[in-house]
């Protein structure tokens, strides 16, 4: 970022004396006064547990070139701290508006992605693609909020091709404000379903806050849209008339014909190759391409078919989106595979809400095969009053599953149970507090016995269930 205070001040709409600093470009602009290096502006943050006002005085001591904040500092700072205070009505929408003049400042082409399932495994794909083609930066793992989003764009090259940015949102209102920051000339919505219903309602007003985004695109900008889900087929259109389709379901019977009449893009999963590679063959405008990657196939055929739509519509040639694929690299806790003595350790740990759940599962069982199959798995959270009955539905997925043995973490589980009864389901199940416990539990429920196979972990990000993957990760490597 190449702003100087005074332009700072006038895109946050800040009041203050920047007396003879005004021309001074800060080094970074950071929120954290424990990170905080010299010369840089700091903002104090409000939040339930913190005020980062308390930390102004510390913020200076460090080094500080100016601080923002929205109420005096506090904690006995002294009436002149020393540096510039600059007073803003709210940090967090300050930082919205300073990243928005951020990014009109860049030449670079913004891509925002965004939906319930998968938008940080599209974004990796999709920015290692157009790397290929010219320089790419991206939000550092999932840092999509009001808060993460602005930060990714500071610290973006402006002089970059491309950006890259996530935005993840879980309540009303939120991707007006990220939509407002990012200004996209791309806008992909790569499906919507149950998640975040605490702030968010239903799986319609999940398509409708997250097609918002598409009220924000940069002049002359796009929308792309999953055609495969109604909800936001209706709320995207009823934005963005322009929008351009993609699908990844299989083109059968009398979908094939609707389909085929408004996506430009179209992908699947074509089964597995002689060395166990899921296909996906993808339609780009009428190019085809096949890539065979080491990734569930049923799982990963809409990220694949997302991120290549994406990257044709940026420039980038068929030839090209495929030999990146073939070469990407994915994030860590997400669908992550790894041998571990006889087992097949699947970690898709980072995050759960029921359309990703019932996904990870089913790719899961594809993966066992006719080998076992152990669900390792806890709570989806922010779901509101549906969270009982979107945990009974599981625990019917799960019991379709046919897992040998089923771990649960967090809450919810008189839900679980209560699904896995009305699926039939009749073996090993039981409900684990910890890391420790569910070593105790594997070896009370004689797992030991069991010849291996494979093994999914998976949870909301709060329920720390990579904590239990790394434990069964240690107990049985070799």
């Amino acid at each position: 970022m190449r702003l100087t205070l005074a332009a700072i001040a006038a895109a946050m709409g800040a009041v203050g004396d920047l007396g003879a600093l005004e021309n001074v470009v800060p080094a970074g602009i950071q929120t954290d006064s424990r990170l905080l290096g010299p010369g840089e502006l700091f903002v104090g943050l409000a939040g339930e547990n913190f005020d980062g006002h308390n930390f102004a005085c510390q913020a200076v001591e460090k080094g500080a070139v100016a601080v923002v904040g929205s109420q005096p500092p506090g904690l006995g700072c002294p009436e002149e701290l020393g540096v510039p205070y600059l007073m803003v009505p709210d940090t967090v929408t300050a930082l919205g508006r300073l990243a928005r003049r951020v990014r009109d400042e860049a030449t670079a082409q913004v891509v925002v992605i965004t939906g319930t399932a998968g938008k940080t495994t599209v974004k990796e794909m999709l920015a290692q693609i157009l790397s290929r083609v010219g320089a790419t930066c991206k939000n550092h793992l999932n840092l999509n909020n009001r808060l993460g989003l602005p930060r990714s764009i500071f610290e973006a090259d402006p002089d970059a091709a491309f950006w890259v940015l996530e935005a993840g949102i879980n309540m009303e209102g939120e991707m007006d404000e990220l939509g407002a920051a990012a200004g996209p000339d791309l806008a992909i919505i790569v499906n919507v379903g149950p998640g975040h219903l605490e702030g968010l309602g239903d799986v319609e007003g999940v398509a409708r806050n997250k097609c918002r985004i598409l009220a924000h695109l940069a002049e002359g900008g796009r929308g792309l849209i999953n055609l495969d889900y109604p909800e936001l087929v209706s709320a995207a259109f009823s934005l963005e008339p322009r929008c351009i389709g993609f699908s990844a379901k299989p083109l059968e019977n009398g979908e094939a014909g609707k389909l085929k009449g408004l996506a430009r893009y179209h992908g699947e999963y074509a089964g597995q190759d002689e060395n166990g590679r899921s296909r996906f063959v993808v339609d780009l405008d009428g190019e085809t391409i096949e890539v065979n990657l080491d990734v569930p196939g049923p799982l990963m055929a809409e990220n694949v078919t997302a991120a290549a739509s994406a990257a044709h519509l940026l420039g980038v040639e068929p030839a090209t989106i495929a030999d990146a694929l073939a070469a990407i690299e994915y994030p860590q806790q997400r669908f992550a595979r790894r041998v571990v003595g006889s087992w097949l350790v699947i970690d898709d740990s980072y995050n759960a809400n029921p359309l990703s759940m019932g996904r990870a599962l089913a790719s899961a069982r594809t993966a066992a095969g006719e080998k076992p199959l152990v669900c390792v798995l806890g709570e989806m959270r922010e779901l509101g009053a549906k969270a009982s009955e979107a945990h009974e539905l599981l625990g019917r997925e799960i019991a379709a599953a046919e897992p040998v043995a089923v771990f649960w973490k967090g809450g919810e589980y008189d839900a679980i149970r209560s699904g896995l009864a009305s699926g039939g389901y009749e073996r090993k199940a039981t409900q684990v507090s910890g890391a420790e416990d569910f070593v105790n539990a594997w070896r009370s429920l004689s797992m030991d016995d069991v010849p291996g196979g494979v093994i999914l972990f998976k949870a909301s990000r709060s329920i720390r269930m990579e904590q239990l993957a790394q434990a069964f990760i240690k107990e049985h490597a070799a």
